[in-house]
């Protein structure tokens, strides 16, 4: 097997996950790293002042590139300013994975210096928060990383290296090495035809397009969908962009923050709400007794805690947005669907 340090590794994961921008603050404990990056090559590093920034830099790039954003501090007081900017990626369900520097773990229990525990004060606000204990582990840990933070619902990941895990040789070889599958979510088919079956039998049936459409690149099956049912679109704030505004179809925005008139009108009046990669912020559905009311909801989302979780819906599928809108329009233009009019809804 081909040697090398445990850092130089990552570095190779880094680039063949398709990382080529890094934004970080250098500091003693994370010096491993970046002297790997300067070795190995292939990654551009964007000094910023404050970790925090770090952070909300890496999600901004991914929200732009589509593609995982790295962010990089070193230990103590870095791991914790970035506490900030990996609640924001996982509010807003953006991949991104921060590394941290640590003291050497011989210090991890004796209050050593910047010797913070962030692996503990992280982890509500990742998908996942580890500490590298074992050299060899690295590159498969961040394997892991790259794999968690964009399966189901994307989101941040933090991983901890302690410094004298970080100066070790281990035996990685990058040529035979490839990222880990990512599993997508198929929807179940009987749940589709029921969701169809619901949304003809309503009189006044509404879509709500929540940030899941843009995530899984959804748009053109959402807007296929709207106009082979003739059903009205709304979106949420994290769903805006998900459907065209100028269309005949589009019904607004919902909500107590991020609301027009006629969107939060034309809610109250609909009798069935399919709301797909949506989770009923509170800023969208202000009081849940109101929002509810006497419609009916369908509940699609790629993550399967995240159904019920606000209030109940009448009908939960668990489904990657575009998987399931593909499946609900060739169910119904398989014959257990048809064009419709818009019955109940007035211009």
């Amino acid at each position: 097997m081909v040697q090398m340090p445990a850092m130089n590794a990552v570095v190779e994961v880094l680039k063949d996950e398709g990382v080529d921008t890094a934004f970080g603050c250098p500091g003693a404990a994370i010096l491993p790293l970046y002297k790997a990056m300067e070795e190995v090559g292939g990654i551009e590093h964007l000094t910023v002042r404050h970790e925090e920034g770090a952070t909300h830099m890496a999600d901004g790039w991914s929200r732009t590139t589509g593609r995982v954003g790295v962010a990089i501090g070193t230990s103590g007081p870095a791991g914790t300013n970035m506490i900030t900017g990996l609640y924001t990626a996982m509010a807003d369900s953006v991949p991104i994975v921060c590394i941290t520097g640590q003291a050497m773990t011989s210090l991890l229990d004796k209050e050593g210096f910047q010797a913070v525990d962030i692996v503990e004060i992280a982890k509500p606000v990742t998908k996942w928060a580890v500490q590298i204990r074992e050299a060899a582990t690295a590159p498969w840990i961040f394997r892991e990383a790259f794999r968690v933070a964009q399966e189901g619902r994307p989101g941040p990941v933090l991983i901890d290296i302690p410094l004298d895990v970080a100066k070790q040789v281990i035996e990685y070889d990058p040529s035979i090495d490839a990222p880990l599958r990512i599993n997508v979510v198929e929807p179940h088919q009987p749940r589709v035809e029921r969701a169809l079956d619901m949304l003809l039998a309503a009189e006044r049936p509404l879509l709500l397009a929540g940030g899941g459409v843009i995530l899984s690149e959804a748009s053109e099956e959402l807007r296929e969908l709207a106009e082979y049912l003739n059903v009205p679109v709304q979106v949420t704030l994290m769903g805006k962009g998900s459907f065209d505004e100028d269309s005949p179809l589009y019904s607004g925005m919902t909500g107590v923050q991020t609301s027009q008139r006629y969107g939060n009108a034309s809610f109250l009046e609909s009798d069935l709400v399919l709301a797909v990669g949506a989770r009923f912020g509170d800023r969208h559905t202000g009081q849940i007794d109101v929002y509810r009311g006497d419609r009916a909801f369908i509940h699609v989302d790629i993550e399967p805690t995240q159904i019920g979780r606000v209030f109940e819906p009448d009908l939960g599928v668990v489904s990657d947005a575009r998987l399931f809108l593909s499946a609900l329009l060739e169910t119904a233009k398989l014959g257990a669907g048809r064009p419709r009019s818009s019955r109940g809804w007035t211009a």
